[in-house]
């Protein structure tokens, strides 16, 4: 089934278009296939020398090399992150034909919370990853519920033009576009070059070319993030740098997961300010003077809004 979502995405135009538009996103996508073709002719090959100069008779030993690389091949998946890829790549060849019905049905009870919320709250949804699909969906459920209510979503390390950039994705580019020219959704991205499973510097309204202002855009250095010495330990670990969207800081840095879904702030005031939060809170934790702007402008909007504080 992987192998076959491999074929879907490339026959589709998406993988072509994905080395247009973030070709480390190509080689991301590219990597579980040839790791496992290689594992398996390299294993293949070696099995068949050594019975081959065991003795055995070439057409056995090619036989016997070939089900030994089918064996390596099977517990590389089982044992390795190469299986989590390809569930990956499976879900996503999933996804592009529309939303499976118990998922979609989940998607719609969040939605019906998130539409009864009060008007005067902001409403953050959050979509890590392939989640920034489903965080679409969601929000999209939730306008046809609710004729005022308006959202924000926050995209760490979106996968959305994954599945967008497939020919047959025809549903999610037509909810990505209800969303982003109903008036109603603040549409924020965060990327960063050294994370391989995003869409480094690519503002999917623009790649897509939906109706409806572009996507605010900003670009995330973990390395300002983390500690020097952590940072080093997993900067080539690929996938926990692309958890750190959603996990906590070593050091104050322009992008914090954590202050912007807790802090004072709203997400569209940290996304605008080139230093997030930092010129607003001093080293003591305390607001510093030039918060005031900021904070004025929240408590301007309605008092369930204005009373939440940073914790």
């Amino acid at each position: 089934r992987g192998f076959a979502s491999f074929v879907d995405f490339t026959l589709h135009g998406a993988l072509w278009r994905y080395l247009v538009v973030a070709w480390r996103y190509a080689a991301f996508f590219l990597y579980p296939y040839l790791a496992l073709i290689a594992a398996f002719l390299l294993a293949q090959e070696l099995v068949q020398r050594l019975a081959l100069a065991a003795g055995a008779h070439g057409f056995a030993a090619a036989l016997f090399g070939a089900a030994t690389g089918a064996v390596i091949v099977h517990r590389l998946v089982w044992k390795s992150h190469l299986g989590h890829l390809l569930d990956d790549w499976i879900f996503a060849s999933e996804l592009v034909r529309g939303m499976d019905k118990e998922l979609s049905r989940r998607l719609g009870q969040a939605a019906g919370r998130a539409a009864a919320a009060p008007d005067g709250e902001e409403l953050l949804i959050v979509g890590h990853s392939l989640g920034a699909v489903l965080a679409a969906d969601l929000i999209d459920k939730a306008l046809q519920r609710s004729p005022t209510r308006s959202f924000t979503l926050l995209a760490l390390g979106s996968s959305i033009l994954k599945i967008a950039l497939h020919a047959r994705a025809t549903s999610l580019r037509q909810t990505l576009a209800a969303i982003n020219s109903s008036g109603r959704v603040t549409w924020i991205e965060y990327q960063s070059l050294t994370d391989v499973m995003n869409f480094y510097r690519s503002d999917p309204v623009a790649v897509l070319g939906l109706p409806g202002p572009p996507v605010s855009a900003r670009q995330v250095r973990f390395s300002r993030m983390l500690a020097p010495a952590y940072y080093a330990r997993i900067k080539r670990n690929f996938f926990r740098l692309h958890c750190q969207f959603i996990s906590g800081n070593d050091r104050r840095a322009p992008f914090d997961y954590l202050m912007t879904l807790c802090g004072p702030f709203t997400a569209a005031a940290l996304a605008a300010e080139a230093e997030g939060p930092m010129p607003w809170i001093g080293e003591d934790g305390a607001l510093t003077a030039s918060a005031g702007p900021a904070i004025a402008t929240r408590a301007a909007e309605p008092a369930a809004q204005a009373n939440r504080t940073s914790p």
